[in-house]
């Protein structure tokens, strides 16, 4: 068993299909459980997932969380193993049809880890600045995003140079999470402003919470849903039922 945490694991056609090489931030993470030979175990590979997905499922359900037990695909990568792709003429619409459609997709026998691409809705903290006052004091908006791009850890200095590497070892600078997980303690972040003076952060502006843009997926140039889902049992065996896809369009 392999773990990468805040890094993508080693990825084939399949990652690239669902994007698994985009997975770069702290809190996201991979397992890989690689099997023995098929000739050093009784069961098959498919027998082994539904054995994890039954584990798994209950403790996925107590803790509100959604959970998928990837298998590697012996034909082409697919997005998953059943596919349906909601089109419609505005986001409620949508939406609400891809709602419904899930809701059907819980009900089919066999038809596991059903999930959609609708993010749910969740705030984030805004710094609004005080343009009248940061125009007073003497200091700039990009300052002001400089430092706290410094303050929470996503302001780069440079890399080590370490010879002939592949890809480079980046010099992060951040304030220890004790802090920067405060707001009270990012309010007295000290500004630099023209005449060599700082400035409190809380002096240029204020924290807001404003809810966060939901992602907005395209096709073709026009807006998707999509509502997945895994086959397991006999069935998601044969041959002929290796994946479905489905297309719904909703008009006015």
């Amino acid at each position: 068993m392999q773990s990468y945490v805040g890094t993508a694991s080693p990825f084939n056609f399949n990652g690239m299909v669902r994007h698994y090489y985009l997975r770069q931030a702290s809190w996201e993470a991979d397992i890989q459980v690689m099997l023995k030979d098929k000739g050093d175990r009784d069961r098959s590979s498919h027998e082994l997932a539904v054995a994890a997905r039954s584990l798994l499922t209950p403790i996925a359900r107590e803790y509100g969380a959604r959970i998928a037990v990837v298998e590697m695909p012996p034909g082409p990568p697919v997005v998953q193993t059943v596919v349906a792709e909601v089109y419609g003429p505005d986001d409620q619409t949508r939406r609400a049809v891809t709602t419904d459609l899930k809701r059907m997709f819980d009900q089919v026998e066999n038809l596991v880890d059903v999930d959609t691409y609708i993010t749910d809705t969740y705030e984030r903290w805004h710094f609004a600045v005080d343009t009248e006052k940061t125009t007073r004091r003497g200091v700039s908006v990009e300052t002001i995003n400089r430092n706290l791009d410094m303050a929470m850890g996503g302001y780069r200095l440079g890399d080590v140079k370490r010879g002939t590497v592949l890809e480079p070892t980046y010099l992060v600078i951040q304030l220890p999470l004790n802090r920067r997980s405060e707001l009270s303690q990012l309010a007295v972040l000290p500004i630099p402003s023209e005449s060599g003076q700082t400035v409190p952060l809380s002096e240029l502006g204020k924290f807001e919470r404003i809810p966060e843009e939901r992602v907005i997926y395209h096709k073709d140039l026009r807006t998707i849903e999509y509502v997945t889902g895994e086959m397991e049992g006999k069935q998601s065996r044969h041959p002929n039922t290796a994946c479905s896809h489905w297309e719904a369009t909703v008009e006015r």
